[in-house]
C-alpha cells in the first residue's frame, strides 16, 4: 500500500503560505478575492477581477431565500436548535442529489458541453433541433420553471451580463438556442441553474469544478442565522394542536370492554 498521499492544495511554510501553487503573500494577498480562491480551490484557473464580478452577479441573482421553499425549510429545522453551521450543512446534504439546487449545475454543464461538441459551428435551426432531439430522451437539467412563465432570476442575470458586455458567450448563446426549441416543444424556459451552468462554462470552468463551487450558500446562511437566533419551539417539537389525525379512530378491544379497562 502506498502510504504517501500527494497534494496540490497548499503548503504552510515559514514566512509565507502557498495556495494551489500561488504565494499567499506575494500573489494573492491584496489581489485575489473570495471567488478567485474558490475557483483555485476546485482546481480551476486564476480568474481575473472581471470574471470574479460575474461570479458575484451569479450569487446575487441566485438569491431565493424565502423560508417557505423546501430547501430553506430544512435549513430552519436544523438550525432551530441553535447552530448556524448545522443548518447550512443540513441543506447542503439534503440537496446533494436532489432535482433542484447546486448539484444540478454539474449536470447542466455536462449536457451543454456534450451538446456543443455535437453541433457544427454553422448549424441551421432545423439541424440543431434534430441534433438536440438525440438529447431529449430524458429530462434535460436547467430547463423548466414551475408555476410561472419565466425564471425572474434568469432575467436579472441577463441584465447583469448585458451591462458588463458578457452576453455573447458561446455557452450562453447555446443555452438560449436550446430554450427556443424547448419552449416550442415543452414550454420549458431556461431556469437559473441552466443559466448559471452556461455562464460558468463561458468562464472556462469545467463541469466537475462547477458542481463543487459554493454557489447559493448565502440563501442557506440567511435562513440558518435567523433560524438559530429564533430557536422556534414549533420547529423543535410540533405542538399537539398542529397535528390532525386522519386514520382509523381509536377503539377499545373486546377484552378492555369486558374487563372495564380504559
Amino acid at each position: 500500500m502506498n502510504k504517501v498521499i500527494p497534494t496540490r492544495v497548499g503548503h504552510a511554510g515559514h514566512g509565507d503560505n502557498r495556495f494551489r501553487g500561488h504565494s499567499v503573500r506575494d500573489e494573492l494577498a491584496g489581489r485575489a478575492g473570495f471567488w478567485t480562491l474558490a475557483v483555485l480551490a476546485v482546481g480551476g484557473r486564476m480568474i481575473d477581477g472581471s470574471d470574479a464580478v460575474i461570479l458575484d452577479d451569479l450569487e446575487v441573482c441566485l438569491s431565493a431565500a424565502d423560508p417557505r421553499i423546501w430547501p430553506m425549510k430544512i435549513v430552519r429545522l436544523a438550525a432551530a436548535y441553535g447552530s448556524v453551521q448545522t443548518g447550512v450543512c443540513a441543506a447542503l446534504l439534503a440537496m446533494e442529489s436532489a432535482a433542484i439546487g447546486p448539484s444540478n449545475l454539474r449536470r447542466v454543464a455536462e449536457f451543454l458541453t456534450r451538446l456543443q461538441a455535437s453541433v457544427p459551428e454553422d448549424c441551421s435551426d432545423d439541424t440543431f433541433e434534430t441534433l438536440l432531439g438525440a438529447h431529449l430522451t430524458e429530462r434535460i437539467p436547467g430547463f423548466g420553471v414551475p408555476f410561472r412563465p419565466r425564471d425572474e432570476r434568469v432575467l436579472a442575470l441577463q441584465g447583469c451580463l448585458a451591462r458588463r458586455g458578457r452576453a455573447e458567450g458561446s455557452y450562453w448563446r447555446l443555452a438560449h438556442r436550446v430554450e427556443k426549441v424547448l419552449l416550442t416543444r415543452h414550454r420549458a424556459p431556461l431556469n437559473i441553474v441552466g443559466a448559471c451552468g452556461a455562464v460558468l462554462l463561458d468562464l472556462a470552468i469545467s463541469p466537475q469544478q462547477i458542481g463543487s463551487l459554493p454557489l447559493m450558500v448565502t440563501n442557506h446562511l440567511a435562513n440558518a442565522f435567523e433560524g438559530a437566533s429564533q430557536r422556534s419551539p414549533a420547529l423543535q417539537c410540533l405542538p399537539p394542536d398542529s397535528i390532525l389525525f386522519v386514520g382509523t379512530p381509536a377503539r377499545r378491544s373486546a377484552r378492555a370492554i369486558n374487563t372495564g379497562e380504559t
